[in-house]
């Protein structure tokens, strides 16, 4: 009894022992690839404004990658090498966007891969976008808003240096204009010349409208200029007319009183010899 206890547990261990091929009864079948490490993803990417339709990207090529891929999309992160507009694919560690407008309201977002020899791209990218950067254009209408602030403010201060700080806000943006290359328009046009002039002009009225308010108050404090009796107020003198009491008279008031002195004694003379 014992030995066919022992013999029937043998045979069914080398029953169980037998590989079983199992068969699908279809003709589908599923196929799963897996990849351990490809590449090491851009390092140290960089965006850097050049003007308001171009920036520069810089990174650094991933270790045993043979390429690096950089796609871009309007107000998104790209997140697949099929996503977006194609920036730029290649060797390279630099490269330049001039398919974009800074003066659009989204920013740009940009990805990074890297691609081994097998032309297999990494699941991680490196990113960087447009938000921290702004537009050149903006910057420049913004002055203009803040130079005519200035200038409206010079009209109801009268004080010089009210007067000053617009002049020297237009007359910045005039070499602004002409070789900071922020706008679309070359400096050899003529739109770019009459901007250039018409800052000119407003740097020079701000200016004037101190020499104006200086003459309006020499004429008010001194009254008609070579009159008999007038101040001799210079035009640096502020501030309310001195007291004329007991001060000493002026230059002009010596002359007047000399001249009544010299007609009145030759009215005497004159009476004598009658």
């Amino acid at each position: 009894m014992k030995r066919l206890l022992v013999l029937t547990f043998l045979i069914i261990g080398l029953v169980l022992s037998f590989p079983t091929v199992v068969r699908a009864d279809t003709s589908s079948h599923v196929t799963v690839t897996a990849y351990g490490y490809i590449a090491g993803s851009p390092g140290g990417f960089i965006i850097t404004y050049v003007s308001d339709w171009e920036v520069e990207l810089d990174w650094t090529q991933g270790n045993d990658s043979v390429e690096t891929m950089i796609r871009a999309a309007f107000g998104r992160q790209p997140t697949s090498p099929t996503d977006g507009y194609l920036v730029y694919q290649g060797a390279n560690e630099s490269c330049v966007d001039t398919a974009i407008s800074l003066t659009n309201s989204e920013p740009i977002y940009y990805s990074a891969w890297s691609k081994n020899s097998d032309g297999v791209y990494t699941s991680l990218y490196a990113s960087g976008n447009t938000e921290g950067i702004m537009s050149a254009s903006f910057l420049f209408i913004g002055w203009i808003i803040l130079s005519l602030g200035l200038t409206f403010l010079a009209f109801k201060v009268k004080l010089m240096l009210f007067r000053i700080a617009p002049a020297i806000s237009w007359t910045g943006l005039g070499i602004y204009l002409l070789i900071g290359n922020i706008t679309n328009l070359g400096i050899a046009s003529a739109w770019t010349q009459m901007l250039g002039f018409v800052f000119i002009i407003m740097a020079i009225g701000s200016l004037l409208l101190q020499v104006r308010s200086d003459s309006m108050h020499e004429a008010t404090t001194r009254g008609s200029r070579g009159a008999p009796g007038a101040e001799t107020e210079r035009w640096e003198e502020w501030g309310p007319k001195k007291k004329r009491g007991k001060s000493k008279p002026t230059s002009a008031e010596r002359q007047a009183e000399y001249r009544m002195q010299v007609r009145g004694a030759v009215s005497r003379g004159v009476a004598r010899r009658r």
